[in-house]
């Protein structure tokens, strides 16, 4: 990337906007990693669910499943990171707030009628 600056002669502040881009997602990068194994210690893992039957013309609202959960809690971390430029590129403060919206998501998660088929039965955090 520097090279390419570089190379176009680029202005300083488009460089510094791509610095920080990259520091960015290098950030998110790691805490993805992170989130992977956090996820699957909370809720079941997403490949061992069962693919939903397709029903008749009119169909109810059907429950989430992990997988919609494991997207929407990402997209949400990453929503929030986004409304907070002064710590995008900081991976303590980043790490946090995915803690932050993994604890969102399970307390809600904990209200639904089918949570016993979103949950770890394991995770050692579950009331009994």
């Amino acid at each position: 990337m520097k090279k390419w600056e570089d190379m176009a002669n680029l202005p300083p502040h488009f460089r510094e906007r791509t610095e920080r881009l990259e520091r960015n997602f290098t950030v998110s990068a790691v805490i993805f990693k992170k989130y992977e194994p956090i996820f699957q210690d909370i809720f079941k893992y997403p490949q061992e669910e069962q693919p939903r039957q397709q029903r008749g013309r009119k169909q109810r609202r059907q429950p989430c499943t992990v997988s919609e959960i494991f997207h929407f809690c990402w997209v949400l971390f990453i929503y929030a990171k986004g409304n907070f430029p002064m710590i995008s590129d900081d991976l303590v403060n980043s790490y946090h707030l995915l803690l932050c919206a993994l604890d969102l998501v399970y307390g809600n998660a904990l209200q639904c009628s089918n949570r016993k088929e979103l949950v770890n039965p394991n995770f050692k955090g579950l009331s009994e």
